[in-house]
């Protein structure tokens, strides 16, 4: 007796407990990581965490439009110099979050490949 679904033989009568075995790829940190270089959030799209990948463009995006206000606003009330401050002081922002985006995105690559190695399922 074999198994109509995969294929493998059975155990005596075809009756016993047949089970099946589902492999599920890894995800690659570093893709994880390059995708989340590329546009903010795309790394935790791709190891599945779609909601928090969301999230992250949409600060991202919030960072950069307050950015160009930040920057607008000091450029009408302080001159030039102003708009460099008030602006270099967003852009430290946009790099500290950019820089956490990809970071995150390579933990939760490694978060995702340790719960399929220890549990064989996928965390989330």
């Amino acid at each position: 007796m074999f198994c109509n679904k995969c294929g493998n033989k059975m155990g005596g009568n075809g009756m016993g407990n047949h089970t099946h075995v589902v492999y599920a790829n890894e995800k690659s940190t570093g893709i994880a990581a390059l995708l989340s270089i590329l546009w903010a959030g795309l790394g935790q799209i791709y190891v599945g965490r779609i909601g928090r990948g969301l999230a992250l463009m949409l600060i991202h995006l919030m960072v950069v439009i307050s950015s160009a206000f930040v920057a607008f606003a000091g450029l009408l009330f302080g001159g030039l110099g102003g708009a460099v401050g008030g602006g270099f002081m967003v852009f430290v922002l946009l790099a500290v979050l950019w820089a956490w985006n990809i970071f995150d995105a390579y933990k939760q690559a490694n978060k995702y490949n340790d719960s399929l190695r220890n549990s064989g399922r996928r965390p989330w």
